[in-house]
């Protein structure tokens, strides 16, 4: 989980679908439940939280 925290830390050009199979998620839905899991956001939400407009 530190390793898809860290891309979409630093990745805004990847999708979270493509950081997921990046880091060995085959299913995009399973990933986003354990990251919420993990950290209590999803990984969108993460992502606007690390990267604000």
């Amino acid at each position: 989980m530190g390793e898809a925290m860290g891309m979409i830390e630093s990745d805004r050009t990847h999708s979270i679908a493509d950081i997921a199979y990046a880091c060995g998620y085959t299913d995009h839905s399973a990933f986003s439940r354990q990251f919420k899991s993990h950290t209590g956001m999803t990984p969108v939400q993460y992502r606007s939280h690390c990267h604000p407009k």
